[in-house]
C-alpha cells in the first residue's frame, strides 16, 4: 500500500499544484490593470508588488478549498478511468485504504488553512489597508475610485477615469459625516491631479453648517468655475472613514475578547473556510465513483450552493446558532454525503 498510496498523493499534489498556479494566474491577470494604474498614479513598484502579493494571498483560503476539490476529482478520475481501482478493490482493499492519502492531504490542507485564516489573511488586510490609507505617493483619484481598492466606508464615488490616472471627468463623491449623520455631496466636470495638488473645473460643494440639534439644517452650496486644492482634502476623508471596525483583520483572539454578532459571525465564517480542503477533497473524490449523472450534477450544485450562501450572507450579522448552521451544516452534509456514496458503490448499488 504504500507505493500506491505515494503514487496517489504524488498525482493529488501535481494536480493542486497547477490548479493553485492557474487560479493566481487568472487573479493576477484580473489586478493587473489596476496595479499599473497604481504605478502610473505614482505608486512605487515595491507598493505595487506588495499589493499584489496582499491581493493574492487574500484569496488563498478559497483558492485552496476550490483547488483541493479540482484535485480529488481529476486524481480519482484518472485512477478510475485506469482500472486501479477496480484491481485494488478485486484484491479485497477497500475504498477508505485506497483514498486514505487523499483524507491525510486534506487534513494537511486544513492545517494551512486554518493559519492562513487564524493569522496571516487578517495581518495581510491590514498591510493592505496601510497602502490603502498611505497616500502620500498615491494618486487620490486612483483611491477615490469605485471598488478599485478595498472598502472605502461611508464614502460613495462615481468618475470616468483616464486611463493614467491623472484626470477624471464626471465626478461625484458623497461623503457620509459620522458624527453628524449629515452628507456631503461634491460634483465635479473634471478633476485634474498634478504633483500634489487637484484642480478642479466646474465643481458644486453641497454640505452643512453645524447647528443645534433642534434646529434647522443649514445647507451650505458652493459653485466654483475653477478649483485648487492639496490632496489632503481628499485623503483625510479616506482616513475618518478607516474608524469603522472591519473583523476581517482582527486576529482570533480580538475577535474571541469582542463578543458581538458581528464578531460570533466572523469566527464561524473562519471556522468554514479552515474546514474547505477536506471537506472539497471528499466531495471531489465522490464524484468518478457515482455513474448516474444526476448524482454527479448533485455534487455540482452542492459546490456552487455553498458558495452562493457564503459570499451571500458573508457580510450578514447573524446570532450565533443561525451562523452555526447556515456555515458549518453544509460541511457536515458533505461528508456524510462523501462516505454515503461510497459505500453505495461497495454495495454495488452506483
Amino acid at each position: 500500500m504504500p507505493i500506491i498510496w505515494h503514487y496517489i498523493t504524488k498525482t493529488y499534489l501535481k494536480i493542486f499544484s497547477l490548479a493553485l498556479l492557474t487560479l493566481f494566474g487568472l487573479s493576477f491577470l484580473i489586478k493587473y490593470k489596476k496595479l499599473t494604474l497604481l504605478i502610473l498614479a505614482g505608486a512605487s513598484y515595491k507598493q505595487a508588488f506588495i499589493l499584489t502579493l496582499c491581493l493574492l494571498s487574500i484569496t488563498l483560503p478559497h483558492a485552496i478549498g476550490i483547488c483541493s476539490f479540482i484535485s480529488s476529482l481529476l486524481t480519482v478520475y484518472k485512477l478510475h478511468s485506469t482500472g486501479e481501482i477496480t484491481s485494488l478493490r478485486s484484491m479485497g482493499v477497500s475504498l477508505s485504504k485506497i483514498f486514505a492519502p487523499l483524507y491525510f492531504a486534506g487534513a494537511f490542507l486544513v492545517i494551512v488553512n486554518l493559519f492562513l485564516v487564524a493569522e496571516f489573511v487578517p495581518y495581510t488586510k491590514l498591510v493592505l489597508n496601510k497602502i490603502h490609507l498611505d497616500s502620500n505617493s498615491i494618486n487620490p483619484l486612483v483611491l477615490l475610485r469605485k471598488n478599485h481598492l478595498p472598502l472605502i466606508n461611508n464614502i460613495y464615488t462615481e468618475m470616468n477615469l483616464n486611463s493614467t490616472g491623472s484626470e477624471a471627468k464626471n465626478v461625484l463623491i458623497a461623503y457620509l459625516m459620522e458624527n453628524e449623520k449629515q452628507i456631503t455631496l461634491l460634483l465635479a466636470d473634471d478633476l485634474t491631479f498634478s504633483g500634489k495638488t487637484l484642480e478642479g473645473e466646474k465643481v458644486s460643494l453641497i454640505s452643512h453648517i453645524p447647528s443645534e440639534p433642534d434646529a434647522f439644517n443649514h445647507l451650505f452650496i458652493d459653485n466654483q468655475a475653477e478649483m485648487s486644492t492639496p490632496e489632503s482634502f481628499f485623503t483625510s476623508l479616506l482616513k475618518r472613514s478607516s474608524k469603522v471596525k472591519d473583523y476581517e483583520v482582527f486576529s482570533i483572539q480580538s475577535l474571541m475578547n469582542n463578543p458581538s454578532k458581528a464578531t460570533h459571525t466572523e469566527l464561524i465564517q473562519r471556522v468554514s473556510k479552515t474546514l474547505y480542503p477536506f471537506t472539497f477533497t471528499l466531495l471531489g473524490l465522490s464524484g468518478p465513483l457515482l455513474r448516474k449523472r444526476k448524482n454527479a450534477l448533485f455534487l455540482t450544485l452542492s459546490l456552487f450552493g455553498y458558495f452562493s450562501i457564503y459570499f451571500g450572507l458573508r457580510k450578514a450579522y447573524l446570532p450565533l446558532p443561525a451562523a452555526t448552521i447556515i456555515m458549518l451544516l453544509p460541511h457536515l452534509f458533505i461528508i456524510f454525503f462523501s462516505f454515503f456514496n461510497q459505500r453505495k458503490v461497495l454495495r454495488g448499488e452506483s
